[in-house]
């Protein structure tokens, strides 16, 4: 929670707002920072304080009324804030991001839209803090995933998406009954023909791994929890028997990666996209082999196809900023660094290397 105060309106205030009544009785939280000013007193305040409270404090009294009150000031503050987290998430600034959703899943319980995009912002979280060796939270987000794929799929009528998403999820962490469940769900109710050939694509893919003893999951977990030499035994073992799975192969790069084995990555991430995985996060990953290994050519003509389909994507960017470095550009380098802090001001990384630039 913020540091939030309240203020009375006057009595006089009393007035309804389409079907809702305004209270002067009541009190409104309004968010206030130590460097307050007022004369920027205003609505915004007001809705920003009422929307710290949709998000965690769900058990305020005056919750309901709260609510009531933002959607009836501003008709269209639901759009707006879906975009706001849409845009949040993309540049992978995921904590301002879960607020916004979390506000709006107060704003509108059971929005199944909404439960769906915190499941696919927590999956994305729970891959950074796993880059980040922060295993405990990495599990925790995905516990946080799962939850949430679970309530997106509560809506009547379905949300399509939300199986097809939950499916991918499921895929990915090689719980394959699960996808296959979810994906076969999408064949009955989605209607978007391109999506529909792509779970078809998985469904195919799954059904080769039905009979698999686990391996798969094992590696991913074990990668996940920082044992990437076990990881690399267990996908090993299970490219022996399928050695035409793409995902067995990103999972082998992404250990060796991790451990610094750049040729191996190189060879095992060349190979997903030999069988189809061409993926950003492929595509990326084997950029970055390619940089460690000296080829600096090939690693850029990997990154700049991942920015084409992701032109938002700060990783990639900042991988592109480094590469730019290494070649000699660094005008160039400076300028993937500036566009960084367009989308995140506090990026870190970007930051970091601009000084270096100096």
């Amino acid at each position: 929670m913020k540091k939030l105060n309240y203020i009375n309106l006057p009595s006089h205030f009393a007035r309804e707002m389409g079907n809702f009544r305004l209270d002067p009785s009541i009190p409104l939280p309004v968010e206030m920072d130590d460097n307050f000013n007022p004369e920027d007193f205003g609505i915004e305040l007001i809705l920003s304080g009422i929307l710290n409270i949709m998000a965690y404090d769900r058990n305020h009294k005056n919750f309901a009324y709260y609510r009531d009150f933002a959607l009836s000031s501003r008709p269209t503050l639901l759009a707006e804030l879906s975009q706001a987290g849409i845009e949040r998430a993309h540049v992978q600034d995921y904590i301002l991001a879960e607020e916004i959703f979390l506000a709006m899943e107060g704003l509108e319980p059971g929005n199944s839209r909404t439960a769906l995009n915190l499941a696919l912002l927590y999956e994305k979280q729970a891959e950074a803090y796993a880059e980040k060796e922060d295993w405990d939270t990495a599990l925790s987000m995905k516990k946080n995933a799962k939850a949430y794929y679970s309530l997106s799929k509560q809506s009547e009528p379905p949300l399509p998406e939300a199986y097809l998403n939950a499916g991918y999820f499921f895929m990915k962490e090689g719980s394959w009954d699960k996808a296959k469940e979810n994906f076969e769900t999408y064949l009955v109710i989605g209607v978007d023909e391109e999506k529909r050939d792509k779970a078809r694509r998985a469904l195919a893919e799954g059904a080769k791994q039905e009979k698999l003893d686990g391996l798969f999951k094992e590696s991913y977990d074990a990668i996940l929890l920082g044992n990437e030499s076990t990881g690399i035994e267990k996908i090993t073992e299970f490219l022996k028997h399928h050695p035409d799975i793409w995902n067995g192969w990103f999972i082998l790069g992404w250990a060796h990666r991790r451990l610094g084995h750049w040729a191996l990555g190189s060879e095992a991430f060349t190979k997903a996209l030999e069988l189809g995985g061409v993926l950003p996060d492929v595509l990326n990953e084997l950029a970055v082999c390619s940089m460690e290994l000296g080829d600096l050519k090939g690693s850029r003509k990997h990154l700049e196809k991942a920015l084409a389909a992701e032109p938002e994507n700060v990783k990639i960017m900042s991988n592109l900023g480094i590469l730019s470095m290494k070649m000699g550009k660094n005008d160039e380098a400076r300028g993937f660094f500036l566009t960084i802090l367009e989308f995140e001001p506090e990026d870190p990384v970007a930051l970091s290397y601009l000084e270096k630039l100096k």
